[in-house]
């Protein structure tokens, strides 16, 4: 293992999801997707270049909300997980 993988391994491991707020999230790899044109279809890969891993997101496995483990910012959430900002407990 890599020491990138390992580094990757651990932030996902150790982020605190945005919307529960515990820690423990599972790597999932974006998918690829095809996007039909009329010039032919063009295909968007997870891989990168001048990027050694292919590009993820974090899976809360506690209330399994989707998120990017670096800025916090939400892929996906269930409706009902979602609370008023204005309770939030870190800003008490």
């Amino acid at each position: 293992m890599s020491a990138e993988s390992k580094k990757e391994e651990e932030l996902y491991q150790n982020v605190a999801c945005p919307v529960c707020y515990q820690t423990g999230a599972e790597k999932r790899i974006v998918p690829t997707k095809i996007i039909p044109t009329e010039d032919g279809p063009i295909i968007v890969s997870p891989f990168v270049q001048g990027r050694l891993l292919p590009v993820s997101y974090a899976h809360c496995l506690h209330c399994n909300t989707d998120f990017d483990p670096k800025t916090g910012v939400i892929r996906h959430a269930e409706v009902s997980m979602i609370a008023d900002p204005l309770s939030d407990p870190l800003l008490e």
